[in-house]
C-alpha cells in the first residue's frame, strides 16, 4: 500500500508542477518536449518511477491475470523510453507502448477487480472535462479545437488504474 502510494505521490508531484508552470499538455507525452533541453531525462524518470513502484501490484494479482498487470507497466516504460514520440520511429514504440499500458491496466481493472463502474465514472469525468474545456476553446477560437483530448484520456486511465488499485489492495473489490 505504502509503494502505491510513493507511485500516487510522483505522478501528482511530476503533473501538478508540469500543470503548475505550462498548463495543461496536449498529453502527458508531450511534457517531454515542454521541459528544457536539459531536463527532459524527467519525463522517462517520472514514467519509470511510477511504473516500477507501482510494479507491486502485481503481488496483488491472481496469478493467471498477473500478464496484465506486467503488460500495463511494461508498456509505460516503453513510453518514457522512447520519449521522443515526434520522431517517426520512436513514435512507433512509444504509442505502441501507450496503447499496451491503457488496454492493459483497464483490462485488469474489468476482470480482476470488478471495479469496472470506477473506470467508467473516472471517463465520464475526464469526457465532462474535455468537452467542457473543448467547448471553450472552440467559442474563444471560432471553430472546433481538439486539444488536450489525449491528455484527459491519459488522466481517467490514470486516476482510474491507482483508485483501482488502492481500493483492491485494500480489500475493497
Amino acid at each position: 500500500m505504502i509503494i502505491t502510494l510513493i507511485s500516487l505521490l510522483t505522478f501528482c508531484t511530476y503533473m501538478g508542477a508540469i500543470l503548475a508552470k505550462y498548463g495543461i499538455p496536449a498529453s502527458v507525452s508531450e511534457t517531454f518536449y515542454l521541459l528544457p533541453k536539459g531536463k527532459r531525462w524527467l519525463f522517462t524518470a517520472f514514467c519509470w518511477a511510477v511504473s516500477i513502484v507501482i510494479a507491486p501490484w502485481l503481488d496483488a494479482t491472481p496469478e493467471n491475470w498477473q500478464f496484465l498487470a506486467f503488460l500495463s507497466v511494461a508498456g509505460l516504460c516503453f513510453v518514457g523510453t522512447a520519449a521522443q514520440f515526434k520522431d517517426d520511429f520512436v513514435a512507433r514504440v512509444h504509442y505502441a507502448g501507450a496503447g499496451l499500458c491503457a488496454v492493459a491496466s483497464q483490462l485488469w481493472i474489468f476482470i480482476v477487480t470488478g471495479l469496472w463502474w470506477l473506470s467508467l465514472v473516472c471517463l465520464l469525468t475526464a469526457g465532462t472535462a474535455c468537452f467542457v474545456l473543448w467547448r471553450r476553446a472552440s467559442r474563444k477560437a471560432g471553430r472546433p479545437q481538439f486539444a488536450n483530448v489525449v491528455f484527459w484520456a491519459e488522466m481517467w486511465a490514470f486516476v482510474s488504474l491507482f483508485a483501482s488499485i488502492l481500493i483492491y489492495k485494500m480489500g475493497g473489490a
